[in-house]
């Protein structure tokens, strides 16, 4: 599978929701420790474009900072989805943040060397992708890593 991250039509979907990070769609912002010098904020970015009396139309979305001793080291935009985050600090010593929607967009931050790895798939981009994905989504909730053996599970739900 192919990733976008890098593409001409992930920065074009990236264009088209930029606007709602703007201070007048903020809803709140939370702050969650990871560790002792390591937090992360959540800022909540709420467009509705549309309500009806049983449906409502909107788009969530969220800015992550990743801050490291009072100084934001990572930031990374999420559009729509059900978010997770997760420090997970590996056996080779290097710590992680790990951060995304789905299975369909994520990223691993590897806080130690200040390297992003990051996963855009073409569902994400593309609302005419072929291939077996037909509208669902499998959320991530949780990252289980064993440091006895360096696996990672994935725990999520449909």
């Amino acid at each position: 599978m192919r990733n976008y991250v890098n593409s001409i039509e992930y920065e074009k979907y990236r264009e088209r929701y930029e606007y709602i990070f703007d201070k007048a769609y903020f809803i709140n912002c939370k702050e969650v420790e990871l560790t002792e010098n390591l937090s992360v904020l959540v800022e909540n970015y709420n467009h509705t474009y549309k309500t009806s009396k049983n449906y409502g139309h909107s788009i969530s979305c969220q800015k992550f900072n990743l801050v490291k001793s009072d100084k934001v080291i990572y930031q990374l935009k999420m559009v729509f989805g059900k978010p997770f985050f997760q420090y997970i600090k590996h056996s080779n010593n290097d710590e992680y943040f790990i951060c995304g929607n789905d299975i369909l967009d994520f990223s691993v931050f590897n806080i130690s060397k200040n390297i992003e790895n990051r996963f855009v798939s073409e569902y994400i981009v593309n609302d005419d992708a072929k291939g077996y994905f037909n509208n669902e989504f499998w959320y991530i909730k949780e990252w289980i890593y064993n440091p006895k053996n360096n696996l990672v599970a994935i725990n999520g739900q449909d």
